[in-house]
C-alpha cells in the first residue's frame, strides 16, 4: 500500500560555528549547552530553533549573548508536529482532492476521517463519499496550515541592535538520557579485578555530534516535569547573565555529587546505546562469606570487600550492577555466578554483593523448647550447619530477637550485637564436617 502523500514546506535556519557540552545524570535527564551563531535582521523578529530533543524540557531553558546585545521577550515551544491525521484535521470543512489506486478522483468538502475511512461531500450535488483509507494513493491540498512544524521547534521573539550574525549560548534540560555503570568482576580466590563500563543511552530524539561529555553520579532531587501533548506551548525562558592519549574520565567532587569528564569529545546518535571505560581494572582484596538467618531455609553465597586503597581499589563507586564471573580451571573459560546491585559508595566504604543461594552449605534453625516464665520467654534455640564443600568456609548468622530487652545464656559461641534487636554469630567450619550452635535466649513479653 502506498502512502498518503502530502505536501510539506519547512523552514530550516543553519547555526553557525556549533559547539555542544552534556551532562548526563543517572535519573534519565541531562543538561545541554549549545554555543552557536544566529544571523538576525535589526529590530523585534521571531526566530525558529529546532535542533533540539523531542524530550527537551523548555521551561528550564536559560539564554545569553555575547555582551548582552540581543534581548529574549518570549518564547514558544512548538510540538504540534505534521502528520497525516493532523493536517486533515485543519482541513475538515475545507475542500480536497483525492484520488484511489484505480486513479480514480474524488473532490469535495471533508466531513470527517478515522482509521478506515474519509468522508468527502460533493459541494454542487452534497453526495457524500465513503473511501476506504487503504485504497488511497494520493491526497492533494491546498497548502501546509499554519503553525505546524516537522520536528519540535522554538520559537524565539528576539530584538537585535543591528543586522548580523550573533553568538549565543543556551542551556537547557532534557529528558531521554541516561547513564548507568556496570562493573565486571573475575573472581580468583581472595581477589576481584573489577572493571567499571558507563553505559550511555539516548532516547531523546536528538543526535550529538562531536561533544564535550559529563556524567554526574549521585541522587539529584529532579521533580517530574507536566508532560505535553501535541500542541504549542509559551514557555517562560530564563535570561542569563555572561560570566567573565585514549579517551578517559576524571572524577571529582561537585556539590554533593561525583562529576565524570571525558577527556576527548565523543558523538552519541539519537536513539544509540555506548558503552566506554570508567576507570582502569583495579584487583581488589576480597572476602567470601556465607549468610543465614535463622529460621530460614536459604545460604547465600556473598562477596565482600572494602572500597579503599589499601584493598587495592579506592574509587568512588556509581551505582550499577556488579556482574561476577570465575574461571574453571579445567579449560579457562569465565563462568558466570551471579550479579547484585552496588549503591552510590564513597571511600573506605564497605560492599556486599550476593552471588546466589548456596548448593552445598545447608543450614536449618530448631526451637527446642519454649516456656514461658512471668512476663519473659525462654527458648532453648539450635542452628546445624553442613559444610559439604570441599574447602573451609565462614558463615555469619543473623538472629533476630524482636526486643531489645533480652539475656543469651548456656551458648557455645560468641557474638556481636547488629543492632538493638539482632545478632551476628560468625562461624568458620571445616570442609565436609557440620557445626551445632545452641543457646538459651530469654526475652521480656511487653
Amino acid at each position: 500500500m502506498k502512502k498518503i502523500i502530502l505536501c510539506l514546506l519547512a523552514l530550516s535556519f543553519i547555526c553557525l560555528n556549533a559547539k555542544e557540552n552534556l551532562t548526563i545524570y543517572n535519573d534519565n535527564f541531562a543538561v545541554v549547552r549549545s554555543q552557536f551563531d544566529i544571523q538576525l535582521e535589526k529590530g523585534v523578529q521571531n526566530y525558529l530553533f529546532d535542533d533540539i530533543p523531542s524530550q527537551i524540557e523548555a521551561t528550564s531553558l536559560v539564554f545569553k549573548s555575547k555582551d548582552n546585545k540581543l534581548k529574549l521577550f518570549a518564547q514558544n515551544y512548538e510540538y504540534d508536529l505534521a502528520n497525516s491525521d493532523a493536517i486533515l484535521r485543519k482541513y475538515l470543512n475545507a475542500q480536497i482532492n483525492i484520488i484511489l489506486k484505480d486513479n480514480s478522483d474524488f473532490s469535495g468538502i471533508l466531513i470527517f476521517f478515522d482509521n478506515q475511512s474519509i468522508g468527502l461531500q460533493d459541494k454542487s450535488t452534497k453526495e457524500l463519499y465513503l473511501l476506504n483509507k487503504y485504497e488511497l494513493k494520493n491526497i492533494r491540498l491546498k497548502n501546509l496550515p499554519d503553525n505546524f512544524y516537522i520536528k519540535p521547534t522554538l520559537n524565539w521573539q528576539i530584538n537585535a541592535p543591528d543586522k548580523g550574525n550573533y553568538p549565543v549560548d543556551i542551556s537547557y534540560i532534557t529528558r531521554g538520557l541516561k547513564w548507568f555503570v556496570t562493573y565486571n568482576a573475575v573472581l580468583t580466590g581472595n581477589t576481584m579485578e573489577l572493571t567499571p563500563w558507563v553505559t550511555l543511552d539516548n532516547q531523546s530524539g536528538k543526535a550529538y555530534n562531536d561533544i564535550s561529555l559529563k556524567l554526574v553520579a549521585g541522587d539529584v532531587n529532579k521533580m517530574q516535569p507536566i508532560q505535553v501533548r501535541g500542541g504549542r506551548s509559551n514557555a517562560g525562558a530564563i535570561m542569563a547573565k555572561e560570566d567573565l592519549a585514549s579517551p578517559s574520565f576524571e572524577e571529582k567532587q561537585f556539590a554533593d555529587f561525583r562529576l565524570y569528564t571525558l577527556s576527548q569529545n565523543v558523538s552519541v546518535q539519537d536513539k544509540q546505546t555506548k558503552q566506554m571505560i570508567l576507570f582502569d581494572p583495579k584487583t581488589i582484596d576480597i572476602e567470601k562469606i556465607y549468610d543465614y538467618n535463622s529460621m530460614s531455609a536459604e545460604v547465600f553465597s556473598k562477596v565482600i570487600f572494602t572500597n579503599s586503597k589499601s584493598k587495592g581499589l579506592g574509587e568512588p563507586l556509581p551505582k550499577g550492577i556488579v556482574k561476577m564471573y570465575l574461571k574453571d580451571t579445567a579449560d579457562n573459560n569465565l563462568e558466570f555466578v551471579g550479579e547484585d546491585n552496588v549503591n552510590h559508595t564513597s571511600l573506605d566504604q564497605k560492599v556486599e554483593l550476593t552471588m546466589g543461594k548456596a548448593f552445598d552449605v545447608i543450614a536449618k534453625s530448631k526451637v527446642i523448647k519454649d516456656t514461658k516464665i512471668g512476663n519473659e520467654t525462654e527458648r532453648e534455640m539450635q542452628i546445624t550447619i553442613e559444610n559439604k564443600k570441599k574447602e573451609d568456609i565462614k558463615v555469619r548468622i543473623l538472629h533476630n530477637l524482636y526486643n531489645g530487652n533480652y539475656t543469651i545464656t548456656k551458648k557455645n559461641f560468641n557474638y556481636t550485637e547488629k543492632d538493638a534487636y539482632s545478632i551476628y554469630i560468625e562461624r568458620n567450619i571445616k570442609a565436609g564436617t557440620t557445626d551445632n550452635i545452641s543457646w538459651t535466649q530469654r526475652v521480656k513479653n511487653y
